[in-house]
């Protein structure tokens, strides 16, 4: 409502947002709950405002959210990263995870191992492989990082997430590349993980300190490859 803007940290641009956020909706908006202990307010409330007018209906999206009574965690993720609000502006649909239950690592495992494969197999060429593989990173990178804003995962489960989703990214990457110049053979490497993934500790910047090695005896036509 006007009355909670008031009271709210906010700049004139994010105050307008909120005002025409609050144009899609009959009923007034709770925007002081909504944005209690959030990092940017103002980023949040722009946001939001352009992940709304990403979609085919705002107000659709708007009243799901609503509905869901996920409206303070959408706008901590928007309002935290402008990283992390990005990949939803990109591709709009990542911002209904955002009402999905809390994460657990298995839930993770599972869909990497069921997912990956079958969109590398439905990739038309190498570059679009990336893409699918950077997509998933992107999914999965969202719902870690809400899983991590709301406290619902502790600090090691978090690190122990990014680094099984690096892991299998890793492998499905190595797997898609290969396959193409194998002539049905299995991959003849062994990929060693060092630092902070081989501790299984990635943080959201973690660089990967890889080592890869081939057995011996390996036919140089294909230690080339």
């Amino acid at each position: 409502s006007r009355e909670d803007r008031v009271s709210l940290p906010l700049g004139e641009e994010g105050r307008s947002a909120l005002e025409r956020i609050e144009g899609l909706v009959p009923a007034p908006l709770e925007w002081e709950s909504a944005l209690e202990g959030n990092p940017s307010p103002d980023r949040a409330a722009l946001n939001l405002e352009r992940w709304l007018s990403a979609t085919g209906n705002p107000t659709t999206y708007l009243q799901t959210v609503l509905d869901y009574r996920a409206m303070h965690r959408v706008l901590m993720v928007l309002g935290a990263s402008q990283h992390l609000a990005d990949a939803v502006l990109q591709n709009p649909e990542l911002g209904t995870l955002l009402l999905e239950e809390p994460l657990r690592p298995e839930d993770l495992v599972i869909e990497a191992d069921r997912e990956l494969p079958e969109l590398v197999r439905r990739a038309t060429s190498p570059s679009h492989v990336l893409d699918r593989l950077r997509y998933f990173k992107q999914k999965w990178n969202l719902r870690i990082a809400t899983a991590d804003l709301e406290g619902s995962l502790p600090p090691r489960e978090v690190w122990r997430c990014l680094s099984l989703l690096a892991e299998r990214l890793i492998l499905q990457a190595a797997e898609a590349l290969w396959a193409p110049q194998s002539e049905g053979k299995p991959l003849p490497l062994g990929i060693v993980a060092f630092g902070k993934l081989g501790g299984f500790e990635l943080n959201y910047s973690s660089d990967v300190d890889l080592a890869y090695f081939c057995p011996d005896g390996l036919p140089e036509e294909e230690e080339r490859k």
